[in-house]
C-alpha cells in the first residue's frame, strides 16, 4: 500500500473537503448500503402500497356573461379563483352526479380538482378514478355541469332583471296614457299642452331604453363559457412510476446513508484518518506510514527521516518514539527509522525498552542502576556508511520504573547522547509512568498513533502528558491500520524490519577492541551490508 507523507508539518485539510466526506463514506460504507436499502424498500413498499389513479382534463373557456354573478357587479372580466371554487361548490356536484348516473355527489369531491393557468381565462377541470374511460367521463360531466350551473345562474339573474324592467315598462305605459290624454285636452296653443307633450316624450325614450336593456339582457343570457379541450382517455395511470419511486427511494437512501455514516463517524473515539489530526492534536503530522509489512516501507521511512532530520536542531539529540495506546506497534516504525538513518550516514543507537525488546545481558536498566563497566555491546549493526546499535532494557526491565524518576537518570541519558548521532529510545505506551518519565528525559516526544486501534482521548492524553513534564512533542507519526486485526503487540519485532536502500559496498575496516568508556569503532564491510540495509549484528565484548 502506498504511503502519504506530510513532510511540511502543515495541518492536513479537514471539514469541508470533498475528499473527508469520500473517506468517510469509504470507511463506512455499511451504513450507506444500510441508508439505500431502507430507501428502495421504502419505494418499493409505497410503489406496491400506493394507487395509481388515471386523471383525465378538460379546458373550459370561461366568457364574461355581462351581468352580476352571486351579488356582484357586471364586468368585462371573470375572477377565475372564484369560478374555481364554484366548479367545487355542492350545486356543481350535484349536477355531475346527475350527468354520471351512477354516482354518488359525496363520492366525487374528492375526485376532481381545478387549476388556472397563469394569464388566461380558462378552468382545467382535472377528475381521477380508478378506470380510464371513468376519469375522462367525470373531466366531461363536471365541464359540463360547471357550464349549464353557470348558464342556470345567467338565466336566473337575467329573468329576474327583465321582470324587474317590464315591472318598470307597465309603469311608465301607465303614466304615458295618462300623459297622452292631458294632452288631448288642452287647448292647441296653450302653455299647458307644450309641457304635457314634452312629459309624454320623455315617458317614450325611458319606456324605449328599458325596452332595449331587457333585449341586452336576454342576449347575454347565450354565452357563459365553452369547452375548448375535451377531456381524453389517459393511456396510464399518474403519479410516479415504480421505477422512478426506486430511483427516489435510491437517492433519499443515500443521503440517509450518508448523514448515519456521518453520526457514526463523530460518534467514533477511534481515529480513522490521518487528514485533520495535525489541528485536533496540536502538533503536526510528520508522516503517514503503511501498516508494518503493508509495502512501500522503505520510502516512507525515507521520508520520515527527511522530516526528522529538518526539524531536529539539536546536537546529538534524543528522540522518544511511544505509542499512544497499548496496541500502537512502535517496535518496528523506531527500527525501521533506525535503519533509513543509518543508510544515510548516522551513527545510530536504538534504545528499545519495549516488552518482548532484547532483555539478555546488560542494558539501561544496569546503568540506571549505576553498574560499572562501560556501554552493554547490545547488538550492532553496519548500514551503508552508518551505524546501528541496539541497547536493550537489560536483564531485569522491571526496575526501569524506579530508576527513570532517579536524579542520576539524566546524566546516564547524557552518556547515551554521546554514543551517537542520534538516540532513538522506543519507550513504553504512553498511558504507562515510564514514558512520562523518558519524556522528561528526551529531547522530542513522537507519539505514533495506529488508525483503528488509537482512539482520540489517547492521543490528546499523550500529548498532554510529556508537555506536563516538560517534553516537547515533535509531531506524529501516523501508521495505516491493519485490514485484519486493528493493531498489533508493542514489541520492538525486529526481525520485521523494513527494507533501506542498500549502499555501494565499502571497503573492509577492522574493528578494535572497545576499551572503557570508548565508543567502538565502526566494522565496515561490503559483504556486512546486504539490500535489507538491517544485518545480523555484531557483538564487540
Amino acid at each position: 500500500m502506498a504511503s502519504t507523507t506530510t513532510t511540511g508539518g502543515a495541518p492536513a485539510p479537514r471539514g469541508d473537503d470533498v475528499a473527508d466526506y469520500v473517506d468517510v463514506a469509504r470507511r463506512r460504507w455499511r451504513w450507506v448500503a444500510l441508508g439505500l436499502l431502507v430507501g428502495l424498500a421504502a419505494a418499493l413498499v409505497v410503489a406496491l402500497a400506493l394507487p395509481r389513479p388515471y386523471v383525465a382534463r378538460t379546458s373550459v373557456l370561461v366568457e364574461p356573461t355581462g351581468v352580476a354573478l352571486s351579488g356582484g357587479t357586471r364586468s368585462t372580466t371573470v375572477n377565475l379563483d372564484t369560478e374555481a371554487q364554484v366548479v367545487r361548490s355542492s350545486e356543481v356536484e350535484q349536477r355531475a352526479a346527475d350527468l354520471l348516473g351512477d354516482a354518488a355527489p359525496a363520492e366525487l369531491a374528492g375526485a376532481v380538482d381545478v387549476t388556472v393557468p397563469a394569464n388566461s381565462q380558462v378552468l382545467v377541470i382535472a377528475f381521477e378514478a380508478a378506470d380510464p374511460d371513468a376519469a375522462a367521463a367525470g373531466a366531461r360531466a363536471y365541464a359540463q355541469a360547471y357550464l349549464d350551473n353557470r348558464t342556470a345562474q345567467v338565466a336566473d339573474v337575467v329573468e329576474s332583471s327583465v321582470e324587474a324592467i317590464e315591472e318598470d315598462v307597465a309603469e311608465l305605459d301607465g303614466q304615458l296614457t295618462s300623459a297622452s290624454r292631458d294632452v288631448e285636452q288642452q287647448p292647441v296653443d296653450a302653455a299647458s299642452r307644450v309641457a304635457a307633450d314634452s312629459r309624454r316624450t320623455l315617458l317614450i325614450r325611458q319606456i324605449g331604453d328599458l325596452t332595449a336593456r331587457a333585449a341586452q339582457l336576454r342576449e347575454a343570457a347565450g354565452a357563459p363559457g365553452r369547452v375548448i379541450s375535451d377531456a381524453r382517455v389517459p393511456d396510464e395511470p399518474a403519479g410516479a412510476s415504480t421505477v422512478e419511486l426506486l430511483g427516489g427511494g435510491a437517492g433519499a437512501g443515500l443521503v440517509l446513508g450518508a448523514l448515519l455514516a456521518l453520526v457514526r463517524e463523530r460518534a467514533d473515539p477511534r481515529l480513522r484518518t490521518a487528514r485533520g489530526l495535525g489541528e485536533e492534536a496540536g502538533v503536526p503530522v510528520l508522516a503517514v506510514l503503511p501498516r508494518p509489512g503493508g509495502g512501500d516501507d522503505a520510502e516512507a521511512l525515507a521520508r520520515l527521516r527527511n522530516v526528522l532530520a529538518a526539524r531536529l536542531d539539536e546536537p546529538r539529540p534524543v528522540l522518544l518514539l511511544t505509542g499512544a495506546d497499548e496496541r500502537v506497534p512502535v517496535g518496528p516504525v523506531v527500527h525501521g527509522l533506525a535503519g533509513a538513518l543509518a543508510a544515510a550516514g548516522r551513527d545510530v543507537l536504538v534504545v528499545d525498552l519495549l516488552d518482548g525488546g532484547p532483555g539478555s545481558g546488560r542494558g539501561l536498566a544496569d546503568l540506571l542502576a549505576g553498574d560499572g563497566g562501560p556501554l552493554p555491546a547490545g547488538r550492532e549493526e553496519v548500514v551503508g556508511s552508518g551505524r546501528l546499535r541496539v541497547l536493550g532494557a537489560g536483564e531485569r526491565p522491571e526496575r526501569l520504573e524506579g530508576l527513570l524518576a532517579a536524579p542520576s537518570a539524566a546524566g546516564v541519558v547524557a552518556g547515551l547522547r554521546q554514543e551517537g548521532d542520534l538516540v532513538l529510545v522506543a519507550g513504553p505506551p504512553a498511558p504507562r509512568a515510564a514514558s512520562q518519565d523518558l519524556a522528561a528525559l528526551a529531547d522530542h516526544v513522537v507519539p505514533v498513533v495506529l488508525l483503528g486501534s488509537t482512539r482520540r482521548d489517547d492521543l490528546a492524553r499523550s500529548v498532554e502528558q510529556a508537555a506536563e513534564v516538560g517534553g516537547s512533542p515533535l509531531g506524529l507519526v501516523v501508521l495505516e491500520g491493519s485490514r485484519r486485526g486493528r493493531g498489533h503487540a508493542g514489541g520492538s519485532a525486529t526481525a520485521a524490519l523494513p527494507p533501506a536502500p542498500a549502499p555501494a559496498p565499502a571497503a573492509a575496516t577492522p574493528a578494535a577492541p572497545a576499551g572503557p568508556g570508548e565508543r567502538a569503532p565502526r566494522a565496515r564491510s561490503g559483504d556486512d551490508a546486504d539490500d535489507r540495509g538491517v544485518l545480523p549484528g555484531r557483538r564487540h565484548g
